[in-house]
Protein backbone atom coordinates (compact mmCIF):
# COMPACT_ATOMS: atom_id res chain seq x y z
CA UNK A 1 0.00 0.00 0.00
CA UNK A 2 2.68 2.24 0.96
CA UNK A 3 4.33 1.63 -2.65
CA UNK A 4 0.98 2.70 -4.10
CA UNK A 5 0.41 5.91 -2.67
CA UNK A 6 3.99 6.95 -3.08
CA UNK A 7 3.58 6.16 -6.83
CA UNK A 8 0.73 8.37 -6.88
CA UNK A 9 2.46 11.53 -4.79
CA UNK A 10 5.49 11.32 -6.74
CA UNK A 11 3.67 11.34 -10.01
CA UNK A 12 1.88 13.68 -8.87
CA UNK A 13 4.72 16.18 -8.33
CA UNK A 14 6.38 15.52 -11.36
CA UNK A 15 3.32 16.08 -13.00
CA UNK A 16 3.26 19.66 -11.35
CA UNK A 17 6.85 20.09 -12.00
CA UNK A 18 6.48 18.88 -15.99
CA UNK A 19 3.21 20.99 -16.52
CA UNK A 20 4.85 24.35 -14.19
CA UNK A 21 8.03 24.04 -16.11
CA UNK A 22 6.17 23.62 -19.52
CA UNK A 23 4.15 26.67 -18.61
CA UNK A 24 7.03 28.70 -17.90
CA UNK A 25 8.83 27.97 -21.21
CA UNK A 26 6.10 28.39 -23.39
CA UNK A 27 4.97 31.40 -21.79
CA UNK A 28 8.42 33.13 -22.34
CA UNK A 29 8.58 32.22 -25.79
CA UNK A 30 4.69 33.56 -26.75
CA UNK A 31 5.63 36.56 -24.36
CA UNK A 32 8.81 37.17 -26.70
CA UNK A 33 6.67 37.05 -29.72
CA UNK A 34 4.12 39.40 -28.70
CA UNK A 35 6.57 41.89 -28.09
CA UNK A 36 8.39 41.34 -31.80
CA UNK A 37 4.46 41.92 -32.75
CA UNK A 38 4.55 45.00 -30.57
CA UNK A 39 7.28 46.44 -31.41
CA UNK A 40 6.92 46.11 -35.00
CA UNK A 41 3.11 47.77 -34.99
CA UNK A 42 4.07 50.61 -32.78
CA UNK A 43 7.06 52.04 -34.70
CA UNK A 44 6.06 50.43 -38.28
CA UNK A 45 4.45 54.59 -39.02
CA UNK A 46 6.82 56.16 -38.03
CA UNK A 47 9.50 54.92 -39.70
CA UNK A 48 7.94 54.84 -42.88
CA UNK A 49 7.15 58.46 -42.69
CA UNK A 50 11.04 58.58 -41.90
CA UNK A 51 11.59 56.58 -44.96
CA UNK A 52 9.60 58.68 -47.10
CA UNK A 53 11.32 61.98 -45.91
CA UNK A 54 14.74 60.43 -47.04
CA UNK A 55 13.23 59.72 -50.43
CA UNK A 56 12.19 62.91 -51.43
CA UNK A 57 15.31 64.84 -50.53
CA UNK A 58 18.60 64.44 -51.52
CA UNK A 59 22.14 65.37 -50.79
CA UNK A 60 22.77 67.24 -47.29
CA UNK A 61 19.05 68.21 -47.23
CA UNK A 62 18.64 64.18 -46.49
CA UNK A 63 21.06 64.13 -43.85
CA UNK A 64 19.53 66.74 -42.31
CA UNK A 65 16.33 64.85 -42.29
CA UNK A 66 18.05 61.82 -41.03
CA UNK A 67 19.23 64.19 -38.03
CA UNK A 68 16.01 65.62 -37.15
CA UNK A 69 14.12 62.22 -37.28
CA UNK A 70 16.75 60.82 -35.17
CA UNK A 71 16.33 63.81 -32.63
CA UNK A 72 12.96 64.43 -32.80
CA UNK A 73 11.70 60.10 -32.30
CA UNK A 74 15.12 59.20 -30.22
CA UNK A 75 15.35 56.53 -32.49
CA UNK A 76 19.56 55.15 -33.58
CA UNK A 77 18.80 54.78 -36.91
CA UNK A 78 21.50 53.69 -39.40
CA UNK A 79 21.42 53.40 -43.28
CA UNK A 80 22.54 50.39 -44.58
CA UNK A 81 23.05 48.04 -47.94
CA UNK A 82 21.88 44.64 -48.52
CA UNK A 83 25.08 43.42 -48.23
CA UNK A 84 24.74 44.30 -44.61
CA UNK A 85 21.53 42.24 -43.69
CA UNK A 86 21.77 39.35 -41.08
CA UNK A 87 21.34 36.50 -43.07
CA UNK A 88 19.02 35.06 -39.92
CA UNK A 89 16.60 38.20 -39.84
CA UNK A 90 12.88 37.31 -41.03
CA UNK A 91 11.57 38.87 -44.03
CA UNK A 92 7.88 40.09 -43.11
CA UNK A 93 5.17 39.75 -46.06
CA UNK A 94 2.59 42.57 -46.33
CA UNK A 95 -0.56 42.62 -47.94
CA UNK A 96 1.25 43.05 -51.63
CA UNK A 97 3.47 40.32 -51.03
CA UNK A 98 6.25 42.72 -50.66
CA UNK A 99 9.12 41.76 -48.71
CA UNK A 100 10.48 45.51 -47.67
CA UNK A 101 10.60 44.86 -44.02
CA UNK A 102 12.96 42.37 -42.00
CA UNK A 103 13.12 41.39 -38.06
CA UNK A 104 15.55 39.95 -35.88
CA UNK A 105 15.25 38.62 -32.27
CA UNK A 106 18.70 39.63 -30.55
CA UNK A 107 17.58 39.12 -27.11
CA UNK A 108 14.94 38.54 -24.76
CA UNK A 109 14.15 42.59 -24.89
CA UNK A 110 16.12 43.87 -28.09
CA UNK A 111 15.04 43.67 -31.82
CA UNK A 112 16.63 44.53 -35.21
CA UNK A 113 14.37 46.12 -37.68
CA UNK A 114 15.14 47.26 -40.90
CA UNK A 115 13.22 48.33 -43.68
CA UNK A 116 13.34 49.24 -47.32
CA UNK A 117 11.48 52.91 -48.36
CA UNK A 118 12.34 52.65 -51.43
CA UNK A 119 11.90 49.21 -53.14
CA UNK A 120 14.37 50.20 -56.08
CA UNK A 121 17.22 51.37 -54.33
CA UNK A 122 19.63 49.42 -52.06
CA UNK A 123 19.08 51.44 -48.70
CA UNK A 124 17.63 49.98 -45.89
CA UNK A 125 16.88 51.96 -42.30
CA UNK A 126 18.52 50.12 -39.40
CA UNK A 127 16.80 50.14 -35.89
CA UNK A 128 17.15 48.63 -32.69
CA UNK A 129 14.18 48.50 -30.73
CA UNK A 130 12.86 47.85 -27.01
CA UNK A 131 9.99 48.16 -25.15
CA UNK A 132 11.17 51.49 -23.27
CA UNK A 133 11.41 52.73 -26.49
CA UNK A 134 7.71 52.92 -27.66
CA UNK A 135 7.60 56.13 -24.84
CA UNK A 136 6.72 60.00 -25.07
CA UNK A 137 9.67 61.07 -26.73
CA UNK A 138 8.62 58.49 -29.88
CA UNK A 139 5.24 59.65 -29.88
CA UNK A 140 6.28 63.12 -29.63
CA UNK A 141 8.44 62.63 -32.48
CA UNK A 142 5.77 60.85 -34.63
CA UNK A 143 2.91 63.89 -34.29
CA UNK A 144 6.34 65.93 -35.25
CA UNK A 145 6.72 63.98 -38.15
CA UNK A 146 3.08 63.41 -39.26
CA UNK A 147 1.99 67.17 -38.62
CA UNK A 148 5.00 68.25 -41.13
CA UNK A 149 3.66 65.71 -43.50
CA UNK A 150 -0.14 67.66 -43.35
CA UNK A 151 1.83 70.67 -43.76
CA UNK A 152 2.76 69.99 -47.49
CA UNK A 153 -0.27 69.57 -48.57
CA UNK A 154 -3.19 71.74 -49.37
CA UNK A 155 -6.11 72.12 -46.86
CA UNK A 156 -8.56 70.93 -48.88
CA UNK A 157 -6.23 67.69 -49.39
CA UNK A 158 -5.00 67.14 -46.08
CA UNK A 159 -8.02 65.05 -44.74
CA UNK A 160 -7.38 62.23 -48.04
CA UNK A 161 -3.79 62.20 -46.41
CA UNK A 162 -4.25 61.62 -43.37
CA UNK A 163 -6.52 58.64 -44.49
CA UNK A 164 -3.63 57.30 -46.54
CA UNK A 165 -1.16 57.74 -43.45
CA UNK A 166 -3.25 56.11 -41.16
CA UNK A 167 -2.82 52.51 -43.37
CA UNK A 168 0.17 52.49 -42.34
CA UNK A 169 -0.38 52.95 -38.59
CA UNK A 170 -1.44 50.26 -36.53
CA UNK A 171 -2.93 52.93 -33.70
CA UNK A 172 -5.57 55.61 -34.51
CA UNK A 173 -4.91 59.02 -36.25
CA UNK A 174 -7.61 61.33 -35.63
CA UNK A 175 -8.30 64.34 -37.02
CA UNK A 176 -10.62 66.54 -33.93
CA UNK A 177 -12.71 69.52 -33.48
CA UNK A 178 -12.33 71.72 -30.12
CA UNK A 179 -15.53 70.23 -29.00
CA UNK A 180 -14.71 66.87 -29.44
CA UNK A 181 -11.17 66.54 -27.59
CA UNK A 182 -11.38 65.39 -23.77
CA UNK A 183 -8.72 67.79 -21.77
CA UNK A 184 -7.97 68.64 -18.71
CA UNK A 185 -7.47 72.53 -17.72
CA UNK A 186 -3.63 72.03 -17.77
CA UNK A 187 -3.74 70.29 -21.04
CA UNK A 188 -6.07 72.50 -22.78
CA UNK A 189 -3.63 75.72 -21.84
CA UNK A 190 -0.70 73.85 -23.65
CA UNK A 191 -2.53 73.43 -26.28
CA UNK A 192 -3.29 76.99 -26.18
CA UNK A 193 0.13 77.34 -26.95
CA UNK A 194 0.65 75.25 -29.71
CA UNK A 195 2.23 72.66 -27.54
CA UNK A 196 2.05 68.78 -28.05
CA UNK A 197 0.22 67.32 -25.18
CA UNK A 198 1.12 63.57 -23.99
CA UNK A 199 -1.58 61.53 -22.14
CA UNK A 200 -0.63 58.48 -19.96
CA UNK A 201 -4.56 56.64 -19.09
CA UNK A 202 -5.80 53.05 -18.74
CA UNK A 203 -8.42 51.95 -21.00
CA UNK A 204 -11.54 50.28 -20.27
CA UNK A 205 -9.68 47.08 -20.55
CA UNK A 206 -7.35 48.16 -17.49
CA UNK A 207 -4.66 48.27 -19.94
CA UNK A 208 -2.25 51.04 -19.53
CA UNK A 209 -1.92 52.90 -23.00
CA UNK A 210 -0.64 56.71 -24.58
CA UNK A 211 -1.88 59.80 -26.97
CA UNK A 212 -0.69 62.71 -28.06
CA UNK A 213 -2.69 65.80 -28.86
CA UNK A 214 -1.65 68.81 -30.95
CA UNK A 215 -2.73 71.68 -32.67
CA UNK A 216 -3.09 71.57 -36.64
CA UNK A 217 -1.37 74.57 -37.49
CA UNK A 218 -4.19 77.86 -37.42
CA UNK A 219 -6.80 75.59 -38.19
CA UNK A 220 -8.41 75.20 -34.62
CA UNK A 221 -8.49 71.22 -35.40
CA UNK A 222 -6.22 69.11 -33.35
CA UNK A 223 -4.42 65.77 -34.36
CA UNK A 224 -4.64 63.06 -32.48
CA UNK A 225 -2.56 59.80 -32.02
CA UNK A 226 -3.49 56.75 -30.28
CA UNK A 227 -4.48 55.52 -28.02
CA UNK A 228 -1.62 52.76 -28.17
CA UNK A 229 -2.00 50.34 -25.84
CA UNK A 230 1.64 49.96 -23.91
CA UNK A 231 2.94 46.55 -23.69
CA UNK A 232 1.88 44.46 -20.65
CA UNK A 233 4.31 41.62 -20.22
CA UNK A 234 1.56 39.90 -17.71
CA UNK A 235 -1.94 40.39 -19.39
CA UNK A 236 -4.43 39.50 -16.20
CA UNK A 237 -6.75 37.63 -18.46
CA UNK A 238 -4.27 35.24 -20.21
CA UNK A 239 -2.70 34.71 -16.88
CA UNK A 240 -5.93 33.70 -15.48
CA UNK A 241 -6.56 31.13 -18.81
CA UNK A 242 -3.04 29.64 -18.59
CA UNK A 243 -3.42 29.13 -14.96
CA UNK A 244 -7.07 27.55 -15.80
CA UNK A 245 -5.28 25.40 -18.46
CA UNK A 246 -2.70 24.29 -16.06
CA UNK A 247 -4.81 23.18 -13.22
CA UNK A 248 -6.89 21.23 -15.80
CA UNK A 249 -3.86 19.49 -16.95
CA UNK A 250 -2.73 18.94 -12.89
CA UNK A 251 -6.62 17.73 -12.15
CA UNK A 252 -6.40 15.23 -15.25
CA UNK A 253 -2.85 14.17 -14.30
CA UNK A 254 -3.99 13.51 -10.56
CA UNK A 255 -7.26 11.72 -11.92
CA UNK A 256 -4.93 9.46 -13.70
CA UNK A 257 -2.51 8.20 -11.30
CA UNK A 258 -5.75 7.71 -8.75
CA UNK A 259 -7.84 5.75 -10.93
CA UNK A 260 -5.75 2.50 -10.41
CA UNK A 261 -7.16 2.49 -7.21
CA UNK A 262 -10.41 1.86 -8.12
CA UNK A 263 -9.51 -1.61 -9.15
Amino acid sequence: MRSIFFRIYSGILCAVILIGSGSVVGYRYWNEDRLSQYLLESSRGTLQLIGEGLARHQDERRAQWLALSQRVTSLQIELITSKQIPDDSIPLHNATGNTDWRLKVLDAEHRLLLHRPDPNKDEWIRVILKEAGINEQLMRGTQLLLLNELGRVPKAERGNVLKRLQSQFSYPLQWLKKADINTNYLQQRALARGDTVVDFFTLASGQRAIRTLAPIGNSGDFLQLGPLPLFDSFPRTLILLSGLLALGLLAIACFLLVKPLER
